[in-house]
């Protein structure tokens, strides 16, 4: 893609997230207390480990919160755990948490944040984003704890800025189209729900780049890139968002479909790639599941009947509905934002761009393979989503490659090149309006702040 081009989506991208920082209060984002707290802690020089064992005494006398640090933390002492928590507690509820989250208790002196939300925590994850994170913070010297929360989320915004670039580049790769590219990045940059993970501390933010990252590897092996590099670089990006993220299972799907669909190979060569994708992916899947269950984590069915239980919740209408109303945008720990009617008259958006999608695979039939696979892919996110019985769009985010491509398609197919340009000015003014008349009115006005 042209410079310029990327230049744009950069400075788009940029005051996007910036805004996001101004607007969003401290401790705002999905679990950012706990998430901030590994990074803490990796930062102090102590290193997480499986699931290691505590003395049952230990889940009796302490909070859930606590329990699952030192479980996680073998070397960590006590105090110093129970301190770092209380003083995260302080900060927010000088940051007014329990008025901006709306299902928190008030507590006058929180002990710990155990009690804002009692049985989270954010130690049963896999250890990536919170090494990164540790590291990052290590080189910087910020005293106060919301100066090293501010820290933080600058990492976070580093990741968002290279999902933006990866969507472009994807983008790119598939459609060989700099148009359809930028308009991808500019969809990437401009969503109200991606956006948000610039501004906050969580390891969603690394698996989102890591996913954009593996999109792009995967379109460079369908496009007839050195099929070595390309396949190992997607290999690496898989790996490291199953060691990010659960939700980035679905990335697997990727290893032995992109060599099956590469463009001017041989059929047999085509085979043998995907029997190695096939071969790589089942390999990394079992790693992590072992991985994933030495952590202890509530991503993981105990049993057939919870697994059932839980993708009879994720196939419920209510569920959906919460996925729909996240991925419009909500805030406050997914209870504030536009009106109910509003969402639902939001639901027309997908439908006419489907609508659009289906005209464009009709008029341009060498798009039609690229087209099948990205909607294969967000088709696997969202099971993968119903899945873990848990509605939420920022577990869709490692698909956001094929999902702004689809889009931007979409768009185009309903009033060719000027689709496109009216999409990105409409989810542009969308992106304002939800900024003004969600962000800032229901987390600074409402509460005379």
């Amino acid at each position: 893609m042209s410079r310029p081009g990327l230049a744009t989506v950069l400075l788009v991208a940029l005051l996007h997230a910036l805004a996001w920082h101004c607007l969003l209060p401290a401790w705002q984002g999905e679990d950012e207390p706990w998430h901030f707290e590994l990074c803490e802690l990796v930062s102090r020089g102590h290193v997480p480990r499986g699931g290691h064992e505590v003395e049952l005494a230990t889940w009796t006398r302490e909070p859930h919160a606590l329990g699952e640090v030192l479980r996680r933390f073998p070397g960590l002492e006590r105090d110093e755990a129970a301190e770092l928590q209380r003083e995260i507690a302080a900060s927010m509820h000088c940051a007014r948490w329990p008025e901006r989250v709306d299902f928190a208790p008030y507590i006058a002196a929180p002990a710990s944040y155990a009690g804002y939300a009692p049985g989270y925590s954010a130690a049963t994850q896999p250890p990536l984003a919170y090494l990164a994170g540790g590291a990052w913070l290590a080189g910087f010297d910020p005293h106060t704890l919301e100066a090293r929360l501010c820290v933080l989320r600058g990492l976070s915004l580093v990741w968002f800025l290279v999902t933006c670039l990866a969507v472009c580049e994807a983008a790119r790769a598939w459609f060989r189209d700099d148009r359809v590219a930028l308009a991808a990045g500019l969809t990437a940059a401009l969503l109200p729900f991606h956006a948000r993970q610039a501004a906050i501390v969580t390891n969603d933010a690394l698996a989102t780049a890591l996913g954009a990252l593996a999109c792009w590897s995967a379109a460079r092996v369908q496009r007839g890139a050195p099929f070595g590099w390309s396949f190992a670089s997607l290999v690496a990006c898989v790996a490291a968002a199953l060691w990010t993220k659960t939700t980035s299972a679905a990335l697997l799907v990727l290893l032995p479909l992109a060599p099956l669909l590469r463009t001017e190979a041989a059929p047999q060569l085509r085979r043998r790639g995907a029997l190695l994708g096939a071969l790589c992916a089942a390999a990394l899947a079992t790693g992590a599941w072992f991985a994933w269950r030495s952590y202890h984590s509530p991503a993981l069915p105990a049993s057939f009947a919870t697994a059932s239980e839980r993708l009879a919740t994720g196939a419920r209408a209510s569920s959906w509905s919460e996925l729909w109303s996240t991925l419009v945008g909500r805030t406050g720990w997914n209870t504030r934002g536009f009106a109910p009617w509003v969402e639902r008259a939001l639901l027309a958006v997908p439908l006419v761009l489907a609508l659009g999608l289906a005209r464009f695979a009709y008029l341009d039939p060498r798009s039609r393979g690229v087209l099948a696979l990205c909607t294969a892919l967000v088709a696997a996110q969202a099971l993968l989503v119903a899945l873990r019985g848990v509605g939420s769009a920022r577990y869709a985010l490692p698909m956001l490659a094929p999902l702004a491509c689809l889009c931007v398609l979409g768009a185009r197919g309903l009033r060719a090149e000027s689709g496109q340009r009216r999409w990105i000015a409409l989810l542009a003014a969308y992106a304002l309006a939800f900024g003004v008349l969600v962000l800032w009115r229901s987390q600074w006005l409402e509460l005379g702040t």
